[in-house]
């Protein structure tokens, strides 16, 4: 309704390249999206794209419901995948990134914007998530291109959380996230 969906298009890109599939949950209602969710029960996907409104506490996927973070990570778990992809606000900040690192095990990467973002700012997913898929990671040299192309095109940050190094640095990440808010602040000339 906000022109924030756009899973389809997401979608059309991945279903283009052999041997990908791309299933696509959408919907208005909680109860129809938990209906879904069970419809594909028992599948394992490598890499999950999860978009939404969020905040630092959680997403609303439907009009009817907000999850917190550690309810996101319940629904996902069972599809064991070893990448998230959080297209929403505040998505790839240190609180999320926590939650979903303890909660599934098979997670080895999170990429998620730290701050308020548009879909604009999202685009730079559409290289992440075929580059997921076919390589199963993503070259430093590459992501540091495609951030850095991002942030001065949009304003739009995104951050890639690797299980091992937010485990070994958690402070490097919480300093991270407080420089995201404080860049956000300036650019968009608000206060924190």
């Amino acid at each position: 309704m906000q022109n924030i969906a756009y899973a389809d298009e997401l979608s059309a890109i991945l279903n283009r390249r052999d041997g990908c599939e791309a299933v696509v949950l959408k919907t208005t209602r909680f109860h129809a999206l938990a209906t879904q969710f069970s419809e594909v029960a028992g599948t394992t996907f490598k890499v999950i794209v999860i978009i939404g409104h969020g905040n630092d506490k959680g997403m609303q996927f439907t009009e009817d419901a907000f999850l917190p973070y550690e309810a996101v990570a319940k629904w996902v778990i069972a599809f064991s995948p070893k990448h998230l992809v959080l297209i929403s606000c505040k998505g790839g900040g240190f609180n999320p990134s926590q939650i979903f690192f303890d909660s599934i095990k098979s997670v080895k990467s999170i990429f998620g914007s730290p701050c308020n973002s548009t879909k604009l700012q999202h685009q730079l997913q559409k290289v992440i998530i075929p580059t997921l898929i076919i390589q199963n990671k993503i070259g430093n040299n590459l992501l540091l291109c495609l951030q850095a192309g991002n942030f001065l095109l949009t304003g739009g940050l995104i951050f890639y959380q690797r299980r091992n190094e937010f485990r070994k640095h958690p402070f490097k990440s919480i300093a991270l996230d407080i420089s995201a808010q404080v860049l956000d602040a300036l650019r968009t000339n608000r206060t924190i």
